[in-house]
């Protein structure tokens, strides 16, 4: 079985660490971090990861731009795209966007791990 590519963007890096490391020692997968939203795009679309996991408020570019970028290339347009984010409105805004999820910091391990299984590793999400 192919290890599955996870992509984490978000500006606080002890953020992306974390997930790095929950990810990496409880589900098989490989997680490329990172911090600067100005060239996450690029490295989507170089690395092709099976899910992205994005920060909604980030300096220069914000999560849901690059959503709304990932949506409109047919390449990218049904990557799965979860979106984390302390904003009061951050569901309503990356679901406009068209994030797949949200999830609300401070998260809760289990919820992004049920997250990643949902769209990794069970047969009911078709991409």
């Amino acid at each position: 079985m192919d290890t599955k590519k996870i992509l984490v963007c978000d500006d606080d890096k002890s953020i992306v660490e974390l997930l790095e490391f929950i990810l990496e020692t409880t589900r098989d997968v490989d997680v490329i971090g990172e911090v600067d939203s100005r060239v996450v795009y690029d490295r989507i679309l170089a690395e092709k990861p099976e899910l992205v996991i994005l920060d909604l408020q980030m300096p220069m570019v914000t999560g849901d731009e690059i959503v709304q970028r990932l949506r409109a290339n047919p390449e990218t347009g049904r990557l799965p795209v979860l979106v984390i984010s302390a904003n009061r409105d951050g569901k309503q805004v990356a679901l406009a966007a068209g994030a797949d999820s949200y999830l609300a910091k401070p998260f809760d391990v289990e919820d992004v791990l049920q997250e990643v299984n949902k769209y990794l590793f069970s047969n009911g999400y078709a991409k």
